[in-house]
């Protein structure tokens, strides 16, 4: 619409003190944003020389993933997950490479004789690197093309989980990403097996020599080995850890009392200009009033309330209240709940004291109702008859409401100052459980008798309520499949490990079972390692997933306790996965025939 119409429908809107609407602009091609915002505030300090705010700038595209500002400066959203996502599959890339890597060095001596042959007859040692880097790329080019195809067809599924509609569009950006990440990975995870390989002596090869002898002391080699399966579950116990705690936490959101009763109840908008002009009066009626009548002879409906703005998050704001005669406000910026008479009612807000709107009374427009977080900036002990003056008027406060959540946990409680309205556009029915389907028709017979041929468009509460943490119900399911793949991975590396250790000491076991060892002594003699190995992995992770952790739910203002019990259980999932991938293995190579083991290929 014409921005004068606006204008003319809405006066206050030409104040400088008021922030509302939002504005977009249309800026050329290279203009410098910094330079761009000093200009915006030279005019806004020219037109409104009092205000303490400052205005910014920000491109429409940021909006969706940089959606949270902390004093006037970008401070992140939506992009850390984006960013967290991406970082766990770079990890997840890492640990992949790492069983490569042990794999590759722990079957070295499957290769030794071909090495050693090629060496004897002067192949260069650049010669075995470019050999054993072609084939890993080979290897890792053959697992991408299968890596698309299984996006491909969990692409559907993934869209489901995280509420987006992403497609596999084969592109020039996409094409060299891909080549990109498969050269990386080719040198993360071919190199260093390469530059093993190639790095052997003939004249060890020839006599067995590859750097563990029978006894089995650790080298370097198998130190280094170890050293990456603990940092796979270093990487694992953090995502248990994570998965946990963001459960635990979105637990804790949804049980939370947020002052007010979100059960069974929906709302929806009116048309805000429209008005019944039918009836035999000089003034039109609201259209809230008359609809919220013909709403309240609804059976099954409890209470029916109104309201302006939304109900989450957007309820307006004002500065510049003056609340103690001869002194300055302090700047405090306040939320701004416009409601109807009967809001507080339907939604169950309590009163700590005084009492709540009501048109008995005839003018209680001019009233307010303050939060007690309200009651507390403003120093008030009996705040019940005090005088607080904004927008020039002076307006009594009748009342405190016990401190109430319409908005997300991420904030704290904001002071807020309530005023009622006779003609808000925003409806809210309070109706008897386990009637919803007969609320909603006759809802939608009502509403469509005032406006014919429009859809009859409500939400309910509890749902508004759900999708204002979407982001972190999203995040608790994607980390969950993220937890489980870092598992696998990790357990694959530590079964691949305990089969070239049991391999290696095959005549050792044999030797053992000879003289009379048991099966389950064997089974604890070849576990032991292993699970030292996770035990250090358990106390290096279990810091770390504190640390991240608490740094996530730093985001909260309202948030749960870290207790010990989730390190706890996560030490004990860890080690039960391991003793299960390394007992199978290990059982298996303690009931071998010693006569098999002792034998000589």
């Amino acid at each position: 619409m014409n921005y004068d119409l606006f204008l003319e429908a809405r006066p206050w809107t030409r104040d400088w003190g008021n922030s509302d609407p939002h504005t977009y602009m249309v800026l050329r091609q290279g203009t410098d944003m910094k330079q761009f915002d000093e200009k915006l505030n030279q005019v806004l300090q020219a037109n409104y020389p009092d205000t303490d705010h400052n205005l910014m700038s920000r491109k429409y595209s940021d909006s969706y993933l940089f959606n949270r500002y902390e004093n006037g400066l970008q401070a992140g959203g939506r992009i850390e997950y984006v960013r967290l996502f991406s970082l766990i599959a770079f990890f997840l890339l890492i640990m992949a490479c790492i069983n490569y890597v042990n794999l590759s060095t722990a079957k070295a001596a499957v290769r030794t004789k071909e090495i050693g042959v090629k060496k004897t007859f002067g192949v260069r040692r650049i010669s075995l690197i470019k050999q054993h880097l072609l084939e890993s790329f080979i290897m890792i080019a053959l697992s991408t093309i299968l890596a698309f195809v299984l996006v491909w067809a969990a692409l559907p599924e993934f869209n489901s989980l995280a509420v987006k509609e992403l497609r596999l569009e084969i592109s020039p950006d996409l094409v060299l990403g891909t080549l990109g990440i498969v050269v990386l990975t080719t040198l993360l995870a071919g190199s260093y097996p390469a530059i093993f390989l190639s790095g052997l002596k003939p004249i060890h090869i020839l006599k067995g020599n590859l750097g563990a002898n029978s006894s089995g002391k650790h080298t370097k080699e198998s130190f280094a080995r170890k050293g990456l399966v603990i940092f796979q579950f270093v990487v694992s116990i953090v995502l248990i850890v994570s998965v946990l705690i963001i459960n635990q936490q979105i637990g804790f959101l949804q049980k939370k009392d947020l002052g007010y009763d979100k059960h069974n109840l929906l709302h929806f908008s009116l048309e805000e200009d429209f008005q019944l002009d039918t009836l035999e009066a000089e003034e039109s009626i609201p259209a809230s009033t008359t609809i919220i009548h013909e709403i309240e002879s609804i059976a099954g409906i409890k209470s029916v309330g109104s309201f302006c703005h939304d109900l989450y998050g957007d309820h307006g704001g004002m500065s510049g209240l003056d609340w103690k005669e001869g002194e300055e406000d302090e700047k405090m910026r306040f939320r701004n709940l416009e409601v109807g008479f009967n809001f507080l009612e339907t939604t169950s807000i309590q009163l700590k004291e005084g009492r709540s709107f009501s048109t008995n009374f005839g003018n209680d427009e001019s009233k307010i109702l303050i939060n007690e977080k309200a009651a507390e900036i403003m120093g008030f002990q009996d705040p019940v008859g005090k005088i607080v003056t904004f927008w020039g008027e002076d307006r009594e406060i009748i009342g405190v409401a016990k401190n109430f959540h319409f908005e997300s946990l991420h904030e704290d409680i904001h002071p807020c100052i309530i005023q009622v309205y006779d003609d808000c556009n925003q409806l809210m029915i309070k109706y008897e459980a386990g009637l919803e389907e007969r609320v909603i028709s006759d809802l939608t017979t009502v509403y469509q008798s005032f406006y014919p041929g429009l859809p009859f468009e409500y939400e309910f509460t509890d749902e508004d309520e759900y999708r204002l943490y979407a982001s972190e119900h999203q995040v608790s399911r994607l980390s969950r499949y993220f937890a489980a793949i870092g598992i696998i991975i990790s357990c694959l590396g530590l079964f691949g490990l305990v089969t070239f250790t049991a391999e290696r000491r095959k005549k050792e076991l044999g030797i053992r079972k000879i003289l009379g060892a048991s099966a389950m002594n064997l089974v604890r003699l070849l576990s032991r390692d292993f699970s030292l190995m996770v035990g250090i992995a358990t106390m290096v992770g279990i810091p770390v997933g504190y640390i991240l952790s608490q740094l996530w739910l730093e985001s909260f203002a309202y948030k749960i306790e870290l207790s010990l019990w989730y390190f706890v259980l996560t030490a004990c999932i860890t080690l039960v996965i391991a003793w299960i991938t390394v007992g199978v293995q290990t059982y298996k190579a303690a009931h071998l025939n010693p006569v098999e083991s002792l034998r000589d290929d």
